[in-house]
């Protein structure tokens, strides 16, 4: 991507939507029991760009070659 220096990431956290939290509180005279769900589902796309460097001299740099 973008002649060799360019990497474009997606990840995605909490594919089906099922993080949720269950918590329950006590103390003299009461009791509660509940659900949340904090955070949705989220998509990141990112975009790497490497100025002065090409892909395979950074992978090359990584993997000692």
């Amino acid at each position: 991507m973008l002649k060799g220096r360019g990497t474009l990431i997606m990840n995605v956290m909490d594919v089906f939507n099922s993080r949720k939290d269950r918590y329950i509180s006590e103390g003299p005279g009461f009791y509660t029991v509940g659900d949340s769900q904090r955070v949705l589902r989220q998509i990141n796309l990112t975009l790497k760009y490497r100025i002065r460097q090409s892909k395979q001299a950074s992978e090359a740099d990584v993997f000692g070659e």
